[in-house]
């Protein structure tokens, strides 16, 4: 079933109100993670939620079907 097209976005940064762009949804799957993290920006987000985002999308990319 499709989930519709991925589109971009105008939100504010959860911790700053800064205006950032994103997608409407997570481009690997991980929307549940992008509902935590996904809406800060690169100057709020810290090293610990850095390196989750890293090892879920890296964990997302090696379980994608052939």
């Amino acid at each position: 079933m499709a989930r519709g097209r991925i589109e971009l976005v105008l939100v504010p940064c959860k911790r700053c109100g800064f205006p950032i762009t994103t997608t409407n949804r997570s481009l690997y799957g991980l929307d549940s993670l992008k509902a935590q993290i996904g809406v800060i920006c690169q100057t709020c987000v810290s090293l610990e939620e850095q390196f989750e985002i890293a090892h879920n999308i890296g964990k997302a990319l090696t379980n994608l079907p052939s």
